[in-house]
Parts: structure tokens; sequence; C-alpha cells
């Protein structure tokens, strides 16, 4: 199909004077989003795709294009049964045969990354889900030379270059079946930490081409929003903060039919094909920037979200964002009760934006997570939920989820032996640079010069830095004596050395805290 006549007939080609004014201001205002999202679906395609990367992105797209794309589907025909067999058979051969015996030839999902049917098992229903052929170099070239066409100026930033390359990258993520198992792989390991419950792949039927799972079953997120399910959309923001705060992931392709509520309301996830990587030194300076955006303090934002977006700020970057954000009017969302966070989040992600287009993958990615979860806590209030903000309700849960499993480690013998030796080598180390420059000062014949006339407020204070000295050095190696054998005494010297070992470092705190 002629991407040009496309373009044209729904008047994203606006070049110049002429052809800017002859397209009416109706049109302009009414059907914007309407126009974008059509042309999208006549093309198809890797059209397609590129208008399901740009949904919930309102640093690009305002709300009317938003509400338009998230309407666009992307139906991908999955592979037949045959070319599955195929896969089976190649990958699997010694379980093939028995897995294809009980294969429901409906697909579960055709995403255009995957494809995945319905099995059993030794009589338990599984998952096979396999990788979608990925795009060709020579057709996204194509793509990216015909997309260029769109130029109306409300619309002109989506073909960007940066934003063309994200796109790309995008893609080539949600490619590799190898990537996604190891992500699922090492979420396995703390999925009895977790909120939200993820796939479990089977070790014996996963292989590089073919994922298999335990199929969990529960009730569709999709209908429990549209039926103002008053819960749902909290859970799902519960599970974003915990991929960040816990985890050090963001889903990259945030979907609702990906999500169902399995019995016990507990969230699960049918699939997960795009995880991005947080760094782990962003992770606390996200959990601020979060906090500091739903606590309203707009200092503290811009202090968390530049370094977030740049890896370094200043006083000068944050005084301009700062007035970006001024600058940046929320908008009003028609018949939607639209919450307050993800209106505070859109708005930052917008200001941010204008300064530093460049921002990396798992910032966007999490500024899109939570847009989406706003506009389904505004889909659920219509279907007859309370009025509530989702995002602030799970802030709090998420948070009492890393707190329980920080402190939880604690109650590991070897996560506190190996902390007690940690700390004993810092300590080691700090005797050791102390002696070096004991050393340095006698071998330099440095003196120091003592006034022995102090006045008697001076000697006070110098017996007090003394003490404390002495305080310090005593506490902390009570501290650090009652940890390491309080992680291997038997009960209950165990128990007693471990209480000893907190009031400790109680007392530690206290002494830092009187230093004047």
């Amino acid at each position: 199909m002629d991407s040009s006549a496309v373009f044209d007939r729904h008047g994203l080609r606006e070049t110049g004077f002429w052809r800017s004014v002859a397209i009416s201001r109706d049109r302009a205002e009414g059907t914007a989003g309407h126009d974008l999202t059509e042309a999208f679906r006549e093309l198809g395609g890797l059209y397609a795709l590129f208008g399901r990367f740009l949904g919930w992105r309102a640093e690009l797209l305002s709300s009317r294009y938003i509400a338009s794309l998230r309407l666009l589907d992307t139906p991908v025909p999955p592979p037949t049964v045959a070319e599955l067999t195929a896969i089976l058979q190649r990958e699997l051969p010694g379980q093939a045969e028995l897995l294809l015996a009980d294969l429901n030839p409906e697909a579960l999902w055709s995403t255009p990354s995957r494809a995945a049917w319905r099995a059993t098992h030794h009589g338990l229903p599984i998952v096979i889900q396999i990788a979608c052929e990925p795009v060709a170099d020579a057709d996204f070239k194509l793509f990216e030379q015909n997309i260029k066409q769109v130029q109306r100026a409300d619309v002109a930033q989506i073909v960007a270059p940066h934003i063309i390359s994200e796109f790309r990258q995008w893609l080539r993520d949600g490619e590799s079946l190898v990537r996604e198992r190891k992500f699922l792989e090492v979420l396995n390991e703390h999925q009895a930490e977790t909120a939200a419950d993820y796939p479990v792949p089977l070790a014996d039927l996963s292989t590089d081409n073919v994922l298999c799972w335990p199929l969990v079953e529960g009730e569709p997120a999709t209908r429990l929003i549209a039926a103002g399910s008053p819960g749902t959309a909290a859970l799902i923001a519960e599970a974003v903060f915990e991929q960040f705060y816990s985890l050090g992931i963001v889903d990259a392709d945030i979907e609702l039919d990906a999500f169902i509520v399995a019995p016990g309301n507990r969230l699960t996830l049918r699939r997960v094909s795009r995880l991005v990587s947080v760094p782990p030194a962003s992770v606390n300076t996200g959990m601020k920037y979060i906090a500091a955006v739903l606590a309203g303090d707009s200092t503290l934002t811009v202090q968390t979200l530049y370094p977030l977006a740049a890896g370094r700020s200043s006083a000068q970057l944050e005084a301009r964002l700062l007035n970006a954000l001024s600058a940046v009017a929320p908008e009003l969302k028609v018949h939607l009760r639209y919450p307050r966070s993800a209106a505070a989040f859109e708005s930052n992600w917008r200001a941010l934006s204008r300064l530093y287009p460049a921002i990396p993958p798992y910032l966007n990615s999490l500024h899109r997570n939570l847009i989406a979860v706003g506009y389904w806590n505004a889909d659920a209030i219509v279907g007859g939920a309370p009025v509530t903000d989702a995002i602030e309700q799970a802030q709090w849960p998420a948070l009492q989820r890393v707190l329980r499993t920080q402190t939880a480690q604690f109650a590991d013998p070897q996560r506190l032996k190996e902390w007690a030796a940690g700390a004993g080598l810092m300590l080691f180390g700090s005797l050791r640079e102390a002696n070096r420059l004991a050393e340095e000062v006698r071998d330099n014949n440095l003196t120091m010069l003592v006034k022995t006339t102090a006045p008697t407020e001076n000697r006070r204070q110098a017996n007090r830095g003394v003490s404390t000295r002495f305080s310090l050095a005593f506490l902390l190696l009570a501290f650090l004596l009652c940890l390491h054998w309080g992680s291997t005494a038997a009960e209950p010297t165990a128990s007693i050395l471990r209480v000893t070992a907190v009031a400790a470092l109680g007392g530690l705190f206290w002494v830092v805290s009187r230093i004047r």
C-alpha cells in the first residue's frame, strides 16, 4: 500500500503554508487522534506496531491521540499448528507428540512478538509459547523512510530520530525468547516475595525457541476494569512499583489483557516479553522521585528526576526543569476521572522531554506504565468503582513489601554472617588506614602543637570528644561481635546476641546524633 497516499488522505503530511491551511481547524482539533490511528490501521504491519509503541506516550502526544491509539488493535495471525508442530519436533523431540496430543488449536494469544497455545503435560494445563518471525532490517529501513512523511505540526515529534531508534530497540528487545527466559528465571527466585506472579518456565520443556509454563486461570483484568472493580487498577500499580523498587525491571509493553486476577486476589501476568532493566544506582533515586511526586514536593521532584534522565544534575538544570514544570498545564480529560498522581507524572514527563529528549528507556517505560494505570483507574471509575487514586493507593503497600523483604534478610543466619564479615573487613580497612597515617606522621617527623592552657570549657569539650570516640568504638565492636556470633551460636544464646546487636546499633545511632 502507498503510505504517502494514506498519510495524505488523513491530513498527516502538512509541509507548507498552503497545505496547512487546506485542512480545516475542526478536523485538526476534532479528529486528529482518529486520523493517525486510522492511517496506522490501514497500513498495518510495522505501522500498526509503531502505533502500539506510541500508546500511552504522553510526552509525545496529547490525550486526543492517546485516547484513539489505545483503541488501535494490532491483530497478528498466529503461526499454523503445522508450523508449531515443526518447531516442537525440532526443539523437543521427546515431548512433542505428548504435547500435541491435547493441544488446543486456537491460540491463547498472538501478539506482534509472541504466539501461545494451551496444552497439557502430565494432566496439568500448560502454555506453549514461541516467538514470531523478527522484522527484517530491509522492512524496517523502508518503514523508517516512509514514516518521515508524517509532518503535521502536532505529531511531527513522533518521527524524530531518537524516537525511531527507540522503536527499533523496542522491537528487538521483544524478539528473543532467550532474553525472556533469563528474566523469568530470575523472577522465579523471588516469586514467594512478590505481590504479583509471573510465568514459571518448565525447565524440561523450555529451550531457546520454545517456552512452556503452567497455565494459571483467573479473571481477566479487562473484564474487571470494565465492571468497575475497585482494586484491580491498584493491584497493577503495585506491580509496577514492585518491579521498579524490588526487582529492578520495568515492563516496556504493558497491556491490560496481559493481566489476570487469580483466586485469592492475586495479580498474575500471563506474559512478559519486553522487560527492561533498571540501573541499580537509579532505583533509590527513582523511589525518591515517585515519593516526591505523590507528596507534591516540586523541589525534590526536580532534584531526582533530572539525575534519573541524565545521570547528573546542577542547580541551573534543576531551575530550568522547575520552570518547565511550571509551564506545563495538566490536560483536561473529558468524561474521565483521571487521577491526580497520573496527571502529575504526565506533566513531569512532558517537561523533561522538552529539556532532555534522550530519556532512558526504563524511565520512559516507567512513566508510560503509570499513565496507563491512570487511564485504567479512570475506566474503572466509569464502570462504577469508587473515586480513588490507584497510584497513591499502591505506593505504601509496595514500600511495605520492600521493607519486609529487607528486614527478613536479618533473619537469615547466612546473610547475617556475610554482612558481619563485610562490616568487619571494612573496620579492618579503616584501622589499617589510620595506622598508615600514623606512620606517615612519624616518618615525616611531624609534631602537633597542643595548647596546654586551654580554658575549662575547651577541656570539657576535649574530654567529651574522647568519651564519644570511646563509646563509638565500644558500641561498634559490640555490634559486630554480637552480629557475627549471633549468626552461628545455638539458641537461646543466638537470640540474646541478636537483641544485643540491635541495642548496640541503636546506641550507635544515639551517640552519632549527639555529636556536634
